[in-house]
C-alpha cells in the first residue's frame, strides 16, 4: 500500500532543497606574492600552503571564464568551486604562476596596461605575458592608469586605450574587466558594454551565487598575509 504521507513528505523535502539550495563559488583576489609588509601582500609560503589545501581537500579550481559562462547561462558550477585572480600585474606574481602550474590550476591576471610599457622589473612585461598566457592563465583589463580620474571620470577614453593595449599585449580580446579598487559608476559600465565587455569583477568579500549574481559586479575576497590557513579554510568552505 502506498504511504501517501511519506510521498508528500519526500516531495516537500525535494521541493525545498531545489528551491532554496544555493550553488556558491568563491573568487580569491591576490596582489603581490613576496616577502613584503603591506596589506596587499601574500608570502609565497602562505600562497603555496593555501593552494596545497585546495588540492588536498579536493576543491575544484575553475577558470574565471567558466564562472562568467555559468553566470551568463545561470548554470551551476561543480561543488567546492574556487576561482583564483590577481590584480595589478606585479612581476612577483610569476612566483604564484609556478605554484599554480604545480597543481595545474587556472588563474586570471588583471593588468594595468600602462605598466607594461614601463620596461622595469616591478611589473609583468609583455614578454612575461607572452611566455605565460595560454593554457591555464588568462590576462584581462584592469584599466590603463589605475587612477580614478581616468577610469571613472573619463571612462570612454580609458577603456578604449586599455582595450587596445590589452589586445596588443595578448593578441586576443577577453571581455572581462577588473575594477581598480572595486570602483565603478554608470559611465564606466556604459563604456565597458560599448567596447564589448561582458563581465566585471569587484572587491566585495562575498561568495558568488552563480544563479543570482550580477555579471558586472562579481564578488571577490581580498587575500593577504592576515588570511592565515584557518581563515582561508572558512572562506573556501562556503562553497560546500
Amino acid at each position: 500500500m502506498i504511504n501517501v504521507k511519506w510521498i508528500f513528505f519526500s516531495f516537500i523535502v525535494f521541493f525545498s532543497s531545489s528551491c532554496f539550495s544555493k550553488n556558491l563559488s568563491v573568487v580569491l583576489m591576490y596582489h603581490q606574492i613576496a616577502h613584503l609588509k603591506n596589506d596587499m601582500n601574500t608570502t609565497p609560503e602562505l600562497f603555496s600552503e593555501q593552494m596545497k589545501y585546495l588540492h588536498d581537500n579536493n576543491y575544484n579550481v575553475v577558470s574565471a571564464l567558466s564562472l562568467v559562462d555559468a553566470i551568463k547561462k545561470r548554470e551551476y558550477l561543480p561543488p567546492k568551486s574556487v576561482i583564483i585572480t590577481f590584480d595589478d600585474g606585479w612581476a612577483n606574481q610569476k612566483v604564484a604562476m609556478a605554484i599554480l602550474n604545480k597543481y595545474n590550476y587556472p588563474a586570471m591576471f588583471a593588468l594595468i596596461t600602462e605598466y607594461q610599457t614601463f620596461r622595469n622589473k616591478t611589473y609583468l612585461s609583455r614578454q612575461d605575458v607572452a611566455e605565460n598566457e595560454g593554457g591555464n592563465f588568462i590576462f584581462v583589463n584592469h584599466s590603463h592608469t589605475h587612477f580614478m580620474k581616468d577610469f571613472l571620470v573619463n571612462p570612454n577614453s580609458d577603456v578604449a586605450i586599455s582595450k587596445k593595449q590589452m589586445e596588443q599585449t595578448t593578441k586576443e580580446f577577453i571581455p572581462i574587466y577588473v575594477y581598480p579598487y572595486g570602483k565603478k559608476n554608470h559611465g564606466l559600465l556604459e563604456a565597458l558594454k560599448k567596447n564589448g565587455y561582458e563581465a566585471g569583477f569587484g572587491v566585495y568579500s562575498h561568495p558568488v551565487d552563480v544563479k543570482n549574481s550580477n555579471i558586472f559586479n562579481i564578488d571577490r575576497y581580498l587575500m593577504n598575509d592576515t588570511v592565515d590557513l584557518e581563515k582561508f579554510k572558512k572562506i573556501v568552505e562556503q562553497t560546500i
